[in-house]
């Protein structure tokens, strides 16, 4: 590379730039004769870091608080970190002898997979991704009245129930329950006719397209 060294039968030498380098020895005698040999080729690269990250949890409702965690080894010296969280913003860390390095970043609705690097005091960089995290509109809670007209009467007595739902994932799945034994499903109004004398607790269930249900007592008839 240019350098040379004189008068010592061994010797060290470090070197700094990543290349490929064919050093030689020539020796010269006291009566001047020479000798030129190579001494091999030697290659230099740059440490190789090793990076590791993971965001938990990575699914969740908005605002979703995330927890980055990565782990560096390898390279040279400290590190520091680099997170591109994938929503534009992005966070650096002081050059730091921590191979560890965790912190916490909250998400809105939308679909992320953000990155972190780590550079070591050499220079050398390392990027790997933290995997995707899916982030939802939180789904409001479901909701649920009833009503019926009228309340008592003679037999026989039909009787009209109404309901009113909100929240959930729309498309409602109705269950009524004449208090009686009988049930009438998929109807968000519904009428039936009481033909004994006794006294009923009618209640209504709802089921939305995810599942999720509410029950409510549609009063006593």
């Amino acid at each position: 590379n240019g350098i040379t060294n004189n008068n010592q039968q061994t010797t060290t030498y470090t070197y700094r730039d990543t290349d490929t380098y064919n050093p030689t020895l020539k020796i010269t005698d006291t009566n001047g004769n020479t000798k030129t040999t190579n001494c091999g080729t030697i290659t230099v690269t740059r440490p190789t870091i090793e990076l590791t990250c993971n965001a938990t949890p990575n699914n969740g409702t908005s605002p979703l608080e995330v927890q980055i965690t990565s782990t560096a080894n390898g390279g040279t010296g400290s590190y520091k970190y680099t997170i591109t969280y994938g929503d534009g913003q992005t966070s650096n860390t002081e050059t730091t002898t921590n191979k560890q390095y965790t912190t916490k970043h909250t998400y809105n609705n939308g679909t992320y997979n953000p990155t972190i690097t780590a550079t070591d005091t050499s220079g050398n960089t390392k990027t790997t991704t933290c995997g995707t995290i899916n982030v939802k509109t939180p789904i409001p809670e479901l909701t649920l009245t009833c009503n019926t007209t009228p309340k008592s009467g003679t037999t026989p007595l039909q009787v009209t129930f109404t309901s009113n739902v909100n929240g959930g994932t729309g498309n409602y799945n109705y269950t009524w329950n004449f208090g009686n034994g009988i049930t009438n499903n998929n109807q968000q109004t519904t009428t039936y006719t009481y033909r004994d004398t006794d006294t009923y607790n009618p209640t209504l269930k709802i089921t939305d397209t995810n599942g999720n249900t509410k029950t409510t007592n549609c009063g006593t008839i």
